[in-house]
């Protein structure tokens, strides 16, 4: 195992006391030395809880310091305080509400030592949600962009064409605590966090490594103003293109850009990131004055955003349907059989990949996982069909590994705690 005693955990936290319980379990049953930098700004009610949990629960060779905001604070100064408290060499963030997996911080805190030309690196994302049965691991979230070519435009390039956050990667303090000195001066959430990740894949590269690394969590999140590109679009679109423009001056000359060329690909890569947000439809949507009044209630990006959460949620219900002893033996043959066998023809006939995943999104119900070792779990878990045929950049074959680590995480994370209460009323 490695050693986390030059790394740094930095958790903001805002009024979501049970989630924020679930990650400080998680983080008092890691057996090494570990720096954890808390950033409250929750009602007084809640910062007095979350001081009692801490003071309860973590302790040597864990060591902390927890800091307190107005609620008012603006998230990303909060975050660069968090930032100017680290004294270790490499951090990262872990929302509340999500969980950070330490075994491959690890990993990754030994390759930035052995590589002084990457800034950060991560892993592979899931997602997973709460429900009556136990916990369902539901998809693979991030898994692409391992941002590792020589020429800045070119990650620039591949950054904006398929565009995941590096926001949670593992970084060394000193870089990005440079970063946010581009990022502040804008202002909006959405070009602060962008302007992160450019400044990141400029100054060097990022490296994936192909283990699981973190766990967000479905549902609703804190609003933030100017967060997501159609929110902007929808009540003042001269904002997006102005905090563009303010974004690029920043990078270039933080970064000392002067030539015409890389100009053009910046500007061009960055068509490949509104891609995914400016359809015909959705640009007819918010040219609709309507849409745009009623914006904060049913205005077209909440409207989107609801559907696709209510079919996600119809689909993983619908899929549960199956007994669940049939779901076990339908996980046993497509992890043992089908799984390699799927891995090695995608590789080959890359061209059906695309039929490959429909084909196993209708044939593989979500798969009941009551039992992976001798010991038996406390919660029920759910696996999503995603994670037999995930579009991972590697032959992996079995996904018992993922697993395993993914579930003994998720232990750790409710152990002592009732997860229960966050599930909705029978």
């Amino acid at each position: 195992m490695g050693s986390l005693d030059d790394f740094t955990l930095i958790i903001p936290t805002h009024n979501r006391p049970d989630r924020f319980h679930c990650l400080v379990n998680l983080l008092s049953r890691y057996q090494g030395p570990l720096h954890v930098i808390f950033l409250d700004s929750s009602e007084d009610e809640v910062k007095s809880g979350n001081k009692d949990l801490i003071k309860r629960l973590l302790g040597h060779p864990i060591s902390y310091s927890y800091h307190e905001f107005d609620g008012a604070c603006e998230p990303f100064e909060k975050f660069y305080f968090g930032i100017s408290q680290v004294k270790t060499n490499y951090c990262a963030f872990c929302a509340d509400d999500d969980l950070v997996l330490l075994e491959c911080v690890e990993q990754i805190v030994e390759f930035l030592k052995k590589h002084p030309d990457f800034v950060a690196a991560h892993g592979y994302y899931f997602s997973f949600q709460f429900s009556k049965e136990g916990v369902e691991i539901q998809d693979v979230v991030y898994s692409r962009n391992n941002l590792c070519q020589e020429e800045r435009m070119k990650r620039v390039y591949s950054l904006f064409s398929n565009y995941e956050a590096t926001f949670y990667a593992t970084y060394r303090t000193q870089a990005i605590k440079d970063f946010f000195t581009v990022a502040l001066p804008l202002q909006t959430a959405l070009w602060k966090e962008l302007s992160l990740a450019l400044a990141s894949v400029m100054a060097g590269k990022i490296y994936r490594l192909p283990s699981f690394y973190y766990g967000r969590r479905v549902g609703d999140s804190l609003p933030f103003n100017n967060w997501h590109p159609h929110e902007i679009f929808a009540k003042k679109p001269d904002l997006y293109f102005t905090e563009y423009l303010k974004c690029r001056d920043e990078l270039f000359k933080h970064f000392g850009v002067a030539s015409s060329e890389e100009e053009k690909v910046f500007d061009l890569a960055h068509l490949l990131y509104l891609k995914e947000y400016i359809s015909p439809q959705q640009l007819e949507a918010f040219c609709d004055e309507s849409a745009g009044q009623s914006y904060s209630k049913e205005g077209v990006f909440y409207k989107t955003q609801k559907m696709k959460e209510a079919l996600l949620q119809k689909t993983y219900k619908d899929r549960k349907g199956t007994h669940h002893k049939l779901r076990f033996m339908i996980s046993m043959l497509v992890r043992k059989v089908l799984s390699p066998l799927g891995y090695r023809l995608l590789n080959r006939f890359t061209f059906l990949k695309p039929y490959m995943k429909k084909i196993g999104g209708r044939l593989v119900p979500n798969v009941l996982i009551k039992n992976v070792s001798d010991t038996p779990l406390a919660f029920s878990y759910t696996f999503g069909s995603e994670f037999f045929l995930r579009p991972l950049s590697r032959d992996y074959g079995s996904n018992d590994k993922d697993m395993n680590l993914i579930i003994s995480n998720m232990e750790k994370y409710g152990a002592g705690y009732t997860l229960r209460l966050e599930t909705p009323p029978t």
